[in-house]
């Protein structure tokens, strides 16, 4: 009988040592890629500022992440590839050669060949770890379907739910602590606040700041999900309720994650430390930065989507599916995705056409209402790919298919040519230690496909993890992450050691991304709250019934307002209207050009003082409110 191949895990020291040399180069190389893209002075201006550049906090742990990712994906290969080995010796050779091309084009004079002297040295011992290991025979297998894990769960969701609790109490305190110290803006908050006042009083979702006049919110974005938060919002009729459910919302999706996670097979150990890099993944923090939004729901969502999905539940799934759908009209991508995955990756007709069709059908049918109704998709935000003469997304698609070689060039291009694209992949990449990449499975791979939603894009928002549009995207990294990690558990030191990596380093990223956020927002409210106390007073002192127009930290405060605008775009022809009751400027950070041309236009047209205290609010009434 034919012995069976298996898998060897003979690690050596050599091993270790080129896996943290080749991570350590790779972040050279990637440092000096980014800065090619941001010096007008090309390389040599790199060349005289990267040890600055490189000594910033933020860039230090970049780096120490880039380093420790590349050391855990290279171990990896060597215990789970047959070449791995050689692999590795073979990126450690390209690596050492991007760094030396980069840094031997610059040799100048004699007095820079000990640079040269240097690199060739690094090379002889480089050269011997490639040959030596291209002589080395390894054998290795996938590794076969794990069963369920039937242990004990309640521990373990407890423990998730405790994690979660706790890093989304910080990301929650964040958003109250912006909304009482008067930091958080009409975009993305103050809309959202008034929406929910009108959805409390009347139950339909209209706003005036949004669009500087009576709108529906649906005109702009179709999010019928919204109404699941206003049985809340009726019980805390307050914008802090907002600020605390869209963390909840997120960080509920700790419960779909470990359910997957445990019927996939994955140990308690393991579902822990999965546990613990969900809630301290960084992406999911600093999605908040700028309030609110409805993509939250994309989320959990999702994620349950997918558990349902795994159970073969069609009841539920579909739900599920459906509400998503109902976050937004641009879901239907992430619904049609997972269907396509369905229907390569395991074969599930029965499953992924009826989603396809529901997809689409539904997208179809909300962009002609937004069209006829409405404002429309956004299709601007992929103008970049929409050739001259035509509109639309079907464009997009169409110069998907007829241009591929036009839109890889737009992957990571910005319009301020510089390496945001390949910072953003990294930061929601790097805490989950490169596992949703860690794959023999082409299939896996139209998982990660969702990112290409914020890469393909010229809109600067999109691609940067301190906006909402990432959330979505990062149901597929943690599901793509769980099914890799499930074929790795059966080279247990490397499952461990993965999963461990990613919890120390989303609690590490969140320590410093985040977290510092509580204390800089305290200390603003600290040392501002005289100044806060005034304000709130002289907001709460203006007639509920009078129309308002307010500068964007003061919106959120005047959603009880029906008639509410944002001083900055209640405008005609480029001068402020003169039509609302009062108008009210934050002047807490002085008043810049434009508030003093609006203020002077406002008074030439006989508006006066109701209230001015010097660095901290102005208030001026109409003519005809003045009291006698």
């Amino acid at each position: 009988m034919q012995k069976s191949r298996t898998f060897r895990y003979g690690y050596d020291v050599g091993d270790f040592l080129s896996s943290a040399f080749s991570g350590w180069l790779f972040w050279i190389d990637l440092s000096l890629f980014v800065l090619l893209f941001s010096d007008p002075d090309g390389l040599p201006g790199v060349l005289s500022r990267v040890s600055d550049w490189m000594r910033s906090p933020g860039e230090i742990a970049l780096g120490v992440l880039t380093t420790l990712f590349f050391v855990v994906v290279y171990t990896e290969l060597i215990g789970l590839c047959r070449f791995g080995r050689r692999i590795v010796s073979t990126v450690l050779l390209v690596e050492y050669l991007i760094l030396s091309g980069i840094l031997l084009s610059n040799v100048e004079g004699v007095g820079d060949y000990p640079v040269l002297f240097a690199a060739l040295t690094f090379l002889v011992p480089i050269l011997l770890r490639v040959v030596s290991t291209f002589r080395e025979k390894e054998e290795a297998e996938p590794p076969a379907a794990l069963a369920p894990n039937r242990g004990r769960f309640a521990p373990v969701l407890v423990f998730g739910v405790a994690v979660s609790v706790l890093f989304g109490g910080v990301v929650a305190a964040i958003g109250v602590m912006r909304y009482l110290g008067y930091s958080a803006p009409n975009f993305d908050f103050g809309i959202f606040c008034q929406m929910f006042e009108n959805m409390a009083k009347t139950g339909a979702p209209v706003t005036t700041v949004e669009r500087d006049g009576a709108l529906s919110h649906f005109a702009v974005h179709t999010s019928p999900i919204l109404y699941l938060l206003l049985p809340f919002y009726f019980v805390f009729r307050t914008p802090i309720t907002l600020a605390v459910g869209q963390a909840v919302i997120l960080y509920s999706g700790v419960i779909p994650l470990l359910l997957i996670a445990r019927r996939r097979g994955l140990s308690n150990p393991l579902l822990v430390l999965l546990a613990l890099a969900f809630a301290a993944y960084p992406a999911i923090g600093t999605g908040c930065f700028y309030d609110f939004h409805e993509n939250c729901f994309l989320l959990p969502l999702l994620l349950w989507t997918f558990w349902f999905s795994e159970c073969r539940r069609p009841i539920p799934f579909f739900l599920f599916a459906a509400l998503t759908l109902a976050v937004k009209e641009d879901a239907f991508v992430y619904l049609l995705i997972f269907a396509v995955w369905l229907l390569v990756s395991e074969k599930r007709w029965k499953t992924a056409l009826p989603l396809m069709v529901l997809s689409l059908g539904y997208f179809l049918l909300v962009s002609h209402l937004m069209k006829a109704n409405g404002e429309g998709v956004m299709n601007w935000r992929y103008a970049n790919l929409v050739p001259d003469g035509e509109e639309g997304l079907f464009s997009v698609v169409l110069t998907v298919f007829t241009n591929p070689g036009y839109v890889l060039t737009q992957i990571f291009s910005t319009t301020a040519r510089n390496a945001d694209k390949f910072k953003y992949v990294a930061a929601l990449i790097l805490p989950l230690a490169g596992l949703p990449c860690v794959t023999r499975r082409p299939s896996r791979w139209l998982l990660l496909s969702p990112l290409l939603l914020n890469l393909l894009t010229m809109y600067v928002y999109q691609p940067n993890i301190n906006f909402q549009y990432s959330f979505g995207i990062i149901a597929f990294l943690f599901f793509s992450a769980t099914l890799n990690l499930t074929d790795l558990t059966r080279a247990r030191p490397f499952a461990l050691g993965s999963i461990l990596f990613s919890a120390a380093a989303c609690v590490l990223a969140f320590s410093i991304l985040v977290f510092p956020m509580i204390g800089a927002n305290a200390d603003h409210m600290k040392a501002w709250k005289d100044k806060h106390d005034t304000i709130t007073e002289t907001l709460d002192a203006i007639p509920k019934d009078a129309s308002v127009a307010a500068s964007t930290f003061f919106v959120p405060h005047l959603v009880d307002h029906t008639e509410l605008y944002e001083t900055t775009y209640h405008t005609k022809n480029g001068l402020i209207k003169t039509d609302c009751d009062y108008y009210c400027f934050d002047i807490r950070y002085g008043v810049d050009e434009k508030q003093e041309k609006q203020i002077a236009r406002l008074q030439e047209n006989g508006y006066v003082e109701y209230f001015r205290q010097d660095g901290t609010i102005l208030v001026l009434i109409k003519p005809d409110l003045q009291t006698p």
